[in-house]
């Protein structure tokens, strides 16, 4: 006996499974390609300066919304571009204490709230949707979502050019 399956069947199930392995592969992309921050910034000494974790946790999503180069508009930027992505920590998740080298930042909360402790601050500070967040140069800080909700922020930043991913 022959089994014939119509030519929309088939289609319908190859953008099926095509969608189901790009979905599998964005998702495990952004945990490598893409950290919240460069490994050089994580900082043991920032760390226990601040009481805060080495390693990261609970980042559901790191999304790069996108990037433009800085050298054509400021020669002193060259090799250096901004770029903007969307950071969601899971309930209880961390984002390791880490040092700003020469990578400025600003952070808007867009939803839920996030506990930022920081090395300017003498007490932890509640960020909640709606706030913007200054990172500045050589300032470490360190984030922990202490609600029963995600915290999503969209971060932008001043990076070197090889930072950005491909």
């Amino acid at each position: 006996m022959v089994c014939r399956v119509r030519p929309v069947v088939w289609l319908a199930t190859i953008i099926f499974l095509g969608i189901v392995l790009a979905c599998s592969l964005s998702v495990s992309r952004a945990s490598q390609v893409n950290p919240v921050m460069p490994a050089q910034e994580r900082s043991t000494e920032a760390a226990e300066a601040l009481g805060g974790p080495k390693e990261s946790r609970g980042i559901l999503s790191v999304r790069t919304m996108g990037s433009n180069s800085l050298g054509k508009d400021f020669t002193a930027l060259a090799g250096r571009s901004y770029r903007v992505r969307e950071i969601t920590v899971a309930p209880d998740g961390v984002v390791a204490a880490h040092q700003h080298k020469q990578r400025p930042g600003v952070a808007y909360i867009v939803e839920g709230e996030i506990m930022e402790f920081r090395s300017d601050e003498t007490a932890p500070i509640l960020r909640k949707a709606g706030d913007v967040v200054f990172e500045k140069s050589g300032m470490a800080h360190w984030w922990h979502n202490q609600s029963n909700q995600p915290a999503k922020a969209i971060v932008m930043d001043i990076v070197p050019d090889s930072e950005l991913s491909p």
